[in-house]
C-alpha cells in the first residue's frame, strides 16, 4: 500500500474508521423510541455474556458456574460458560474498570472495532481509493451493524478479524520486513483470537507458510508447526470451556459406538447442510454472506492453481484458504448451516478476506461484494427492525424490578463458600427469559434442558417449573423458598460441597 500519509489522508481515515460508530448511532435514534439509556439484552447467549461480565468484574474466579446441565469446563478455577473465558474476562475488565450497566456492551463494541479499524489504517496504509473501499464495505458490512448493539460476541470477533487482517497485510507484502516483536506478537494475536473462537486457530496456516522461509523450515514443517497449534487450541478450549452438546459432539458419540455409524452421521449431516446452503427457505441475508465467502474462496483457489511466480498471490490465497475455505468446510460437516448460526461464524471470516483484498487492490472482486451487500440492503432493513430492535429498547423494567424484589433477600453472594453454593439451576425455558439479567452478579447460572439427565442438584439455588422439581427432588433435598415470576425458588439442602 502507498507509504506515506498527508493531512487529508490522515482525515479520510479517521472518518472512515468512525464508520461503523456513526451506523450504530445512526441505527439507534432514527429508530422511534430507542434511547442507548433503555437497552436491555435479550437473548439467552446475551444475558450469559453480560452476567459472566458482571460476575468476573465483581469477584473475578471466584463467581459460580455457568454451564449446561452443571457440567463444568475441566480445569476446576474456571467457572465460565461453554464460549470460554477470553470474552467475559475482558468485558469484566472492563467493567471492573468503567462500571457495568444494562447498556455498557454495546458501547464497548464500538470503541474495539473503531479501535480496530484505526490499527488497520495504521499498519497497512490504505491509498484513497483503498479508504473509499474500505468506506463502503464498513458501511454495508450487515453482520457487524446487526450484531454491535447487543451482548452478542459477533462485535468482538469482527474487532478480532479487522486487527489481524491487518498484520496479515505486512507479511502477504514481505515476511521478511516485519520486526521479531511484531511477528511475536502477532502469534499471540492469533493465539488469543484462537481461544476465543477456535476457527480463528486456522490463521497458524497461512502465518506459518508466510514465514517459513525466515523461521528456516520447509513445507512440511510449517504444515506441521501450524496442524500442532490447531490441535492445541481444540484441546486447551475443550479444558476452559464447559462442555456443551452439538453436532461435533453428537458425531464424536456416533464415532466412539461405531466407526460405520460415525461416518454415516457425518455424511447425513454433510448431505442436509448442503442442501441448506442455498435453500429457497434462506433469507437474502443467509444466502448472500454464503455466496460471498463461495466467492473469495473461489479466488483463492484461482491464485493457488495458477501458480504464478509472484509469492505474494499464494500469500493472500494462504489467508483467504484458511479464513474462508476451511471455515465453509467445518460448518457444513461439524456445524449448522441455518438460521443467524453460520451467519455468524461466516462475517467475521468474510470481513477479514475482504480486507485483504483491499489490501491488495482487488478492485473488482471487492466491487462484487458491494454490490452484494447493497442488494440485500431491504432485508438487512427488515432484520434490523423485526429481529435484532425489537423489545430491545422497551423492556419492561417493572418486571425486572420485582423479579429482584423476590430473589434478593434469598440468592446473595457468598464468598466464604465454593463455587456450586454460588449458582443457580435453571431450566432452558427460564435460561431463555431476560429477566435472568436479575441474578445477583457473582451466582452463576446453569441451565439445563431435561431434568431427569441431571443424577443429581449441585447448585445452591434453583427456579424450577413443577415437572422438573417432582424429578429433581428425587435426588436432592430442594427446600421451596418462594414462588417467583420465573417459577419456584428453591434452596437445595445439599449442595455439591467440592469444585
Amino acid at each position: 500500500m502507498e507509504g506515506s500519509f498527508g493531512g487529508l489522508h490522515w482525515l479520510l481515515g479517521a472518518i472512515v474508521s468512525a464508520i461503523p460508530a456513526i451506523v450504530a448511532g445512526l441505527l439507534i435514534y432514527t429508530t422511534p423510541g430507542a434511547e442507548i439509556a433503555n437497552y436491555m439484552p435479550q437473548w439467552s447467549d446475551e444475558v450469559y455474556n453480560w452476567h459472566q461480565a458482571a460476575t468476573f468484574g465483581a469477584v473475578g474466579f471466584d463467581g459460580g458456574y455457568y454451564t449446561a446441565n452443571e457440567r463444568p469446563a475441566p480445569i476446576s478455577f474456571i467457572h465460565f460458560y461453554a464460549h470460554g473465558p477470553v470474552y467475559p474476562m475482558l468485558l469484566g475488565a472492563i467493567s471492573g474498570a468503567i462500571g457495568w450497566n444494562y447498556y455498557t456492551a454495546p458501547i464497548v463494541n464500538v470503541v474495539i472495532v473503531t479501535l480496530a479499524i484505526v490499527f488497520f489504517v495504521v499498519i497497512a496504509r490504505p491509498g484513497f481509493v483503498q479508504l473509499s473501499l474500505l468506506g463502503l464495505i464498513l458501511a454495508t458490512c450487515w453482520p457487524l451493524h446487526l450484531y454491535m448493539i447487543t451482548d452478542m460476541r459477533l462485535a468482538f470477533f469482527m474487532a478480532l478479524a479487522i486487527l489481524l487482517a491487518g498484520c496479515f497485510s505486512r507479511t502477504i507484502a514481505d515476511p521478511d520486513r516485519p520486526s521479531p516483536l511484531f511477528l511475536g506478537l502477532f502469534a499471540v494475536g492469533i493465539a488469543l483470537a484462537a481461544v476465543s473462537k477456535l476457527t480463528f486457530s486456522f490463521l497458524f496456516f497461512p502465518y506459518f507458510l508466510h514465514l517459513r522461509r525466515r523461521l528456516g523450515l520447509n513445507l512440511l514443517q510449517a504444515l506441521g508447526a501450524s496442524c500442532f497449534l490447531v490441535v492445541t487450541s481444540f484441546v486447551f478450549y475443550n479444558q476452559v470451556a464447559a462442555p456443551y452438546s452439538n453436532v461435533a459432539s453428537d458425531l464424536l458419540m456416533r464415532f466412539e459406538r461405531s466407526l460405520v455409524d460415525g461416518i454415516a452421521g457425518l455424511a447425513e449431516h454433510a448431505w442436509f447442510s448442503l442442501g441448506h446452503f442455498f435453500g429457497s427457505d434462506n433469507r437474502a441475508l443467509w444466502l448472500m454472506l454464503r455466496l460471498q465467502m463461495v466467492i473469495t474462496v473461489l479466488w483463492a483457489v484461482f491464485l493457488f492453481w495458477r501458480r504464478s511466480d509472484r509469492e505474494q498471490e499464494l500469500r493472500e490465497s494462504y489467508v483467504i484458504l484458511a479464513g474462508s475455505g476451511s471455515l465453509i468446510v467445518l460448518t457444513i460437516l461439524l456445524y449448522d448451516v441455518f438460521a443467524w448460526r453460520d451467519y455468524r461464524l461466516f462475517g467475521p471470516a468474510l470481513l477479514l478476506c475482504t480486507l485483504v483484498l483491499i489490501d491488495r487492490k482487488r478492485w473488482v472482486l471487492v466491487g462484487l461484494l458491494i454490490a452484494g451487500n447493497l442488494a440485500v440492503l431491504p432485508d438487512f432493513t427488515a432484520a434490523h427492525e423485526q429481529v435484532f430492535f425489537k423489545d430491545r429498547f422497551s423492556f419492561e423494567n417493572r418486571r425486572l424490578e420485582e423479579f429482584i424484589r423476590q430473589i434478593s433477600p434469598i440468592i446473595q453472594y457468598n464468598a466464604e463458600k465454593n463455587g456450586w453454593e454460588n449458582t443457580i439451576l435453571v431450566p432452558q425455558f427460564v435460561a431463555e427469559n431476560p429477566l435472568l439479567i436479575g441474578i445477583p452478579e457473582g451466582i452463576g447460572i446453569s441451565w439445563f434442558n431435561s431434568a431427569s439427565r441431571l443424577p443429581r442438584v449441585k447448585s445452591r439455588y434453583a427456579i424450577l417449573d413443577l415437572p422438573s422439581y417432582r424429578v429433581l427432588r428425587q435426588r436432592s433435598h430442594l427446600k421451596f423458598v418462594r414462588k417467583t415470576i420465573l417459577g419456584d425458588l428453591y434452596i437445595n439442602l445439599t449442595p455439591d460441597r467440592g469444585d
